[in-house]
């Protein structure tokens, strides 16, 4: 027997939950303060108005203004909105059960499909574990028939043992950035993904980020590197809708050579774009005036914004689909590299399937020493480029070498002589 799914607000969660939401049931949204709890309830009760369902939040502990003009911040309008009924209890109510009993007849006799309670915990601070459990009991019981999503602070709670799903929201410092991932704990009679995603929130509210869903670009088309020596050593150019892993030693010549792929497609007529992540679209227009200054000119750079790893994933997803470019050079990968570890392989194919999605060739360009290749992560990445190339010193720092050591089919992996010259990168 199939289970009825609404959705819980962001199609991508609805994804990782297999569907969305089954319908009827109850959701523990855990999670620290900060991490957007509320938020992503809130959104679960605006996607019911969308559908012409009727909502209530419940705040306990909390004051009905203050919620409705923090979530006026997403350009939500609470205030009038006929669809939803926004009930208060106050902290350690000497009245609750009453109050309680109240807001459930309410809820039952207006017809209410979706209900949140922000949050249980405060609600239950005061009780011992028995009447923590019986007073819960008795608001899923009075609510049977409701989809509900009750906020829970913390990572441990009786209340997940009585919820027919659990989902965690991990907000946490590392390594300097906030870092934000959503886990499904637990789903009752359901299929779900077993992994954590990365998640943001921002001004339009709650978003999980995931793989593309769009099926990807294949395709036997060579496309040119834009220098035709470097075409030669990786069997005639890159495949279309692969991705080429530029790596090298600081003014080795990446981002030049990321450029003659660029120009090389607007000459071509092709959307081409350039994403920067650690560097200014003034400075590459200055650093690289002399190569084909025209066409520099006419390139179309995107600054990300310096922030978390995964609000810049975001960022160049949004960007990707907005633009839907063939051709592609970010410049640089080093901030994730750096900073995500053992989480780096899903932030790379994640960012790889929105790619091939939008039928974009690309180049990602990053630091490496002079041993390393792939850059030092600990984990090897290798495997998830279809093209590797390498540019680095030699004698001393009197000459560059550039070598293909990967590809598809026959590559020529021996060492070339590489210039950097008035006009650009020149294969020796």
């Amino acid at each position: 027997m199939s289970i009825q799914r609404i959705s819980s607000g962001n199609y991508n969660l609805d994804r990782v939950m297999g569907g969305g939401i089954p319908k009827g049931s109850t959701t523990i949204l855990l999670g620290t303060p900060g991490s957007g709890k509320t938020t992503l309830a809130t959104q679960f009760i605006l996607e019911g108005c969308n559908k012409n369902e009727k909502g209530a939040i419940v705040l306990v502990g909390q004051s009905t203004k203050k919620f409705i003009e923090d979530m006026a911040s997403y350009g939500w309008n609470l205030k009038e909105n006929d669809k939803i009924r926004i009930f208060e209890i106050p902290p350690l109510d000497p009245d609750f059960d009453e109050r309680l009993i109240s807001i459930v007849s309410e809820l039952i006799s207006w017809g209410a499909e979706r209900a949140v309670i922000d949050s249980v915990s405060t609600l239950l601070l005061s009780f011992d574990r028995m009447r923590k459990r019986r007073e819960l009991s008795n608001i899923l019981f009075g609510l049977e028939g409701m989809t509900i999503l009750m906020t829970v602070e913390g990572k441990e709670t009786d209340a997940m043992y009585m919820a027919d799903s659990v989902i965690e929201l991990s907000s946490q410092m590392e390594n300097g950035y906030l870092r934000r991932r959503l886990f499904v704990r637990k789903m009752r009679r359901s299929e779900h993904s077993m992994v954590g995603f990365p998640y943001v929130i921002t001004r339009s509210g709650f978003d999980v980020i995931t793989p593309s869903d769009k099926p990807p670009l294949i395709s036997d088309e060579l496309v040119s590197t834009g220098i035709e020596k470097l075409d030669v050593m990786v069997g005639g150019g890159v495949i279309k809708g692969s991705i080429t892993f530029i790596g090298g030693q600081p003014g080795s010549g990446k981002t030049t050579l990321g450029i003659h792929f660029l120009l090389d497609g607007l000459k071509k007529g092709e959307k081409v774009l350039l994403i920067l992540l650690e560097r200014s679209a003034e400075e590459i227009r200055r650093d690289l005036k002399s190569i084909d200054g025209t066409g520099i000119k006419d390139l179309s750079v995107y600054d990300v914004p310096l922030s978390s790893p995964e609000m810049i994933l975001k960022d160049i997803i949004d960007i990707l689909w907005k633009t839907k470019p063939s051709r592609v050079v970010i410049d640089s990968i080093d901030l994730p590299v750096r900073v995500l570890g053992d989480e780096l392989i899903q932030y790379l194919c994640i960012l790889s399937s929105h790619l091939k999605a939008v039928g974009a060739t690309a180049m990602f360009l990053a630091n490496i020493s002079m041993n390393e290749m792939p850059p030092a992560t600990g984990v090897n990445i290798s495997q998830y480029m279809d093209y590797i190339v390498h540019i680095v010193y030699v004698d001393g720092g009197r000459k560059r070498n550039i070598r293909v050591l990967k590809g598809k089919g026959k590559i020529d992996p021996f060492p070339r002589e590489v210039a950097i010259t008035k006009t650009g990168m020149v294969i020796i």
